[in-house]
């Protein structure tokens, strides 16, 4: 088994866009630097490569946590549990956000 970590890269102007990434490196935070390193050395090569979604947070005001970590025994199942995990995390922002709009309807 192998211990990953979960890192939520969030646009800090939008809550609702956001990503998960998981790793095994042992500080979720040298991930982060990994992937702004690789947008980098792509842009140096003028942009020959394959481009990475996640490169589109390191233009906006983001932000990043390891909001979990967990034992998974392959990759495979680490990006399962981390499909688990922004659906989770989507959900409560859904819930918080129709909870939002109730208390603003009850106040006008």
């Amino acid at each position: 088994m192998v211990l990953y970590n979960f890192v939520k890269i969030t646009n800090n102007k939008d809550p609702f866009d956001f990503t998960i990434e998981c790793t095994s490196m042992k500080n979720g935070r040298a991930r982060v630097s990994c992937l702004r390193a690789n947008l980098f050395a792509w842009e140096d090569n003028g942009g020959v490569g394959k481009w990475r979604p996640v490169w589109d947070y390191f233009f906006k005001d983001f932000s990043h946590y390891v909001c979990e970590k967990r034992d998974c025994a392959n990759l495979a199942e680490a990006r399962e549990y981390r499909q688990m995990v922004y659906e989770r995390y989507r959900a409560k922002l859904e819930t918080n956000n129709n909870t939002l709009a109730e208390n603003d309807l009850k106040t006008t």
